[in-house]
C-alpha cells in the first residue's frame, strides 16, 4: 500500500510538471488561454506551487484583471514569501497597473536581496529606478549588477547607455555598447544608440553614420531611425535638405508619433529663420500627444525665445507636472527665469521671486543628475552671479570641472572667483592653466591669468609675455591694456629708483 501511495504522488509530481511546463511552452507562442488552462491543471494537482500561482496571476495581470492578480500573487507569498517571480509580478503589477511606484520599488528591491544573483528583479529595479523614479545614479548600479549576471542581455545595455549619454558619459555609453555590436550586429535599438554615443564621444561622424544605415538597412520604414539619421545628418554634415526628406517620410510612416513632428520642428529652430513652422510642428506634436514632456519642453523653449514668458512658464511647468525629475527640463526652465530677470524691468520683488525660483530648479537639476557638468556649471554661476555666495560658486564650479567634457568656462569663472573674491591665487592659477589646457586661446582666462600673475603672484616677465600675447589676439582688449600699462609704469618707477641712487665712491 505505501508503494502504491508513492507510486500516485510520483505520478502527480510528472503530471503537475508537465502541466506546468506546458504553460510555458504555450506563452512562448502567445496562446495566453492555453497557458492558463494548464496552470490551472497544474495548481489543481498541487496548490503549493508558488511558481505557477505567481504565473497564473501575471497573466490576470496581463488580462486586464488587477484584484485576481492581487488576489493569486498574495497566495502565492503565503505559500513561500521567498517566491521571486511573485515578488517580481506584483511589483510590476503595482508600477502598471496601480502606479504605485514606491511600493513596486519595495518589492523589486525585496527580490534582489533575497536572489542577488537574479537577472528579473534587478532589470525591473534599474528600468523602474531610471524612467519613473529618475534615479540615475541608483539606476547605473542596478543596470550594472543586471549585466553582470546576464551580459548577454541587449535591452539593459542599451537603456543603461541612453541614461549614460543623458548624463553627458558618451564613452561610458559606448563602451557598454560595444560588446553587444559585436554579438548582435542586426539590432536596430542598439545600432541607434551606438551611433549617437559614437557622435558624442568623438565626433565621429563616418562612424555614426555608417550604425545608422546599417539600422535604416534593416527596416527603412522605421521612423526612430530615420529621425536619429536626419539629426545627424544637420547636425554633422549640414545637409538640411535631406534631413527635412528624412524627418517627412518619419512622420508619413508614424503619423500618430510625437516624436517626428517634435524633432523635425527642433532641427528647424537650429536652422534658424523658420520659426514659425517650428512652432506649428510642436503644436502638431502636442495635439498627438498633450502629455509628451518633450514636446512641451521645446515648445516652450519657442515660446521663451519669442519673449512669451508667461505662456512659456506654463509650459514648463506642465513638462515638469509629467516628468517632475527631468534635468534638462529643470535646468532649461532655471535659465527661462534668469533670462526674465535680465530682460523685464520688474519690482524688486519680483527679480527675488525669479531668482529663487531659478535657483531652487538648479539645485533640482543637479541632485537628479550630480555628474552633469553643464548643471553643476549653471548652478555655479547662479550663487556667483545673483546670489554672490562664492563659496558655494567655487564648490559647484570644482564639481563641474571634475565631471567628464568639462566646460573651459567652468575652470575660467573658478579662477576669477578664487582670485578676486576668496583670493585664493594658487588655486585660481590652477584653474586658468585647466581652462588654457582646454581651450588655449580662451581670451578673458589669458587676461586674468596674465594679470595673476602680475599682482599679487609678482612674476613680472610671465605676466607681459602673457597680458602681449593677447593683444596680439585682440588689440582693443582693455585689461590686458591695463595691465601691460601697469607693468610699464612698474620699469620706469624701477629705473627711475635705480638712476636716483647714489653711486658709492
Amino acid at each position: 500500500e505505501g508503494e502504491e501511495e508513492g507510486s500516485n504522488d510520483f505520478e502527480d509530481i510528472m503530471e503537475h510538471l508537465s502541466h506546468y511546463q506546458r504553460s510555458h511552452v504555450l506563452l512562448e507562442r502567445w496562446d495566453i488561454e492555453g497557458a492558463q488552462r494548464e496552470l490551472r491543471e497544474a495548481i489543481s494537482i498541487d496548490g503549493n506551487d508558488a511558481d505557477a500561482l505567481a504565473l497564473l496571476g501575471a497573466i490576470a495581470a496581463f488580462k486586464n484583471k488587477p484584484d485576481r492578480a492581487a488576489h493569486l500573487f498574495q497566495q502565492a507569498l503565503a505559500v513561500d514569501p521567498t517566491c521571486i517571480s511573485a515578488l517580481c509580478h506584483e511589483g510590476h503589477l503595482f508600477e502598471c497597473h496601480h502606479n504605485n511606484v514606491h511600493e513596486a520599488e519595495a518589492r523589486y528591491r525585496s527580490a534582489c536581496s533575497l536572489s542577488p544573483s537574479s537577472f528579473a528583479p534587478h532589470a525591473a529595479l534599474a528600468s523602474l529606478l531610471h524612467y519613473r523614479l529618475s534615479d540615475p545614479e541608483a539606476a547605473i548600479q542596478s543596470y550594472r549588477q543586471a549585466i553582470a549576471i546576464l551580459p548577454t542581455d541587449v535591452t539593459m545595455r542599451v537603456d543603461a547607455a541612453k541614461l549614460f549619454l543623458a548624463q553627458g558619459k558618451a564613452t561610458s555609453a559606448y563602451d557598454l555598447l560595444a560588446p553587444a555590436l559585436r554579438l548582435h550586429p542586426s539590432h536596430a535599438p542598439l545600432l541607434r544608440t551606438a551611433a549617437h554615443a559614437r557622435w558624442q564621444g568623438s565626433q565621429d561622424k563616418e562612424g555614426s553614420l555608417q550604425l545608422l544605415e546599417r539600422a535604416l538597412a534593416l527596416d527603412p520604414q522605421d521612423p526612430a531611425a530615420m529621425c536619429d539619421m536626419a539629426l545627424l545628418l544637420a547636425l554633422a554634415n549640414g545637409q538640411y535638405e535631406a534631413s527635412e526628406g528624412l524627418y517627412q517620410r518619419a512622420m508619413a510612416a508614424a503619423p500618430d508619433d510625437p516624436v517626428p513632428p517634435r524633432e523635425y520642428g527642433m532641427m528647424l529652430k537650429r536652422q534658424g529663420g523658420r520659426v514659425e513652422e517650428a512652432v506649428g510642428l510642436l503644436q502638431k506634436a502636442l495635439a498627438l500627444c498633450p502629455s509628451d514632456s518633450s514636446s512641451l519642453a521645446r515648445y516652450a523653449d519657442l515660446l521663451q525665445e519669442g519673449q512669451k514668458y508667461e505662456e512659456a512658464d506654463e509650459c514648463y511647468a506642465r513638462a515638469l507636472d509629467e516628468t517632475p525629475n527631468n534635468a534638462d527640463i529643470l535646468s532649461r526652465y532655471a535659465l527661462m527665469l534668469a533670462g526674465r530677470m535680465m530682460r523685464e524691468e520688474d519690482s524688486p520683488a519680483r527679480t527675488m521671486v525669479l531668482q529663487r525660483r531659478s535657483g531652487e530648479l538648479l539645485e533640482r537639476a543637479v541632485a537628479v543628475r550630480p555628474s552633469g557638468g553643464v548643471l553643476q556649471y549653471n548652478l555655479a554661476a547662479h550663487y556667483d552671479r545673483v546670489q554672490h555666495d562664492y563659496d558655494k560658486a567655487r564648490d559647484h564650479y570644482q564639481l563641474a570641472v571634475r565631471c567628464d567634457n568639462p566646460l573651459p568656462d567652468a575652470y575660467f569663472r573658478l579662477g576669477y572667483v578664487l582670485q578676486y573674491h576668496l583670493r585664493d591665487y594658487g588655486e585660481a592659477e590652477a584653474a586658468y592653466q585647466g581652462c588654457l589646457l582646454a581651450q588655449p586661446l580662451h581670451l578673458e582666462a589669458m587676461a586674468n591669468y596674465g594679470l595673476l600673475l602680475c599682482n599679487p603672484l609678482k612674476r613680472y616677465h610671465s605676466s607681459r609675455r602673457v597680458l602681449g600675447r593677447v593683444l596680439e589676439l585682440a588689440p582693443d582688449h582693455e585689461d590686458a591694456r591695463l595691465g601691460l600699462k601697469f607693468l610699464q609704469l612698474l620699469d620706469n618707477a624701477q629705473r627711475r629708483q635705480a638712476t636716483e641712487e647714489p653711486t658709492s665712491e
